[in-house]
C-alpha cells in the first residue's frame, strides 16, 4: 500500500456532518408530529454512552433526573410513545442543558412539554432494561435476593 499525501482523514468531521443531516431530518419529523408522551435519555458519548440523565413526560410535563456531578457533551435521545426516536447532541454546563444551541427547556417547550430538572447524586445511573455494570450486583451469579429457606 502506498502512502497518501495530504492531511490525514478526519472521520469525526464526516460523522459530525452525518449527525447534522440526521438531526435536521429528525427535527422536521418531530415538529410535524403532534405532542405525545416522551421519554428522554441523556448519555455521555465520551464514556461509551453511559446514561447521565433520564425522564418521561406525563401530561405535558417532563421531569428529568440528571447526575448532578456530570458536565460535558451529551447525546439526547427522545423516544415518542409510537416508538419513533430522535437523537440530538448537547452540552451540560453548571447543571444547564443546551441542545442545538438553546436550553433544553426551550427546545422541549416548542414541542409542548414543560421541563423540570431533578439533580441526583452519585455516579452510577441505571435505566430499566439495561444490565448493571460489573460489580454492582451483590448476589453471586445464579443467586437471587429471594434465597430458598432451609
Amino acid at each position: 500500500m502506498t502512502p497518501t499525501l495530504g492531511p490525514p482523514r478526519q472521520p469525526m468531521k464526516n460523522l459530525t456532518t452525518l449527525f447534522r443531516v440526521l438531526r435536521a431530518l429528525l427535527t422536521l419529523m418531530v415538529l410535524a408530529a403532534p405532542a405525545h408522551a416522551l421519554q428522554l435519555v441523556l448519555t455521555n458519548p465520551d464514556q461509551d454512552f453511559q446514561p447521565v440523565g433520564a425522564g418521561e413526560s406525563s401530561g405535558g410535563r417532563l421531569t428529568l433526573q440528571l447526575v448532578s456531578s456530570f458536565e460535558g457533551n451529551v447525546m439526547v435521545v427522545i423516544r415518542n410513545d409510537d416508538g419513533s426516536s430522535s437523537t440530538y447532541t448537547g452540552v451540560v454546563r453548571d447543571g444547564q442543558i443546551t441542545v442545538q444551541g438553546q436550553p433544553l427547556a426551550r427546545f422541549l417547550a416548542a414541542r409542548g412539554v414543560t421541563l423540570t430538572v431533578q439533580p441526583i447524586g452519585g455516579k452510577p445511573f441505571t435505566l430499566p432494561g439495561l444490565k448493571s455494570a460489573p460489580g454492582q450486583n451483590k448476589d453471586a451469579p445464579g443467586q437471587t435476593k429471594d434465597k430458598a429457606k432451609k
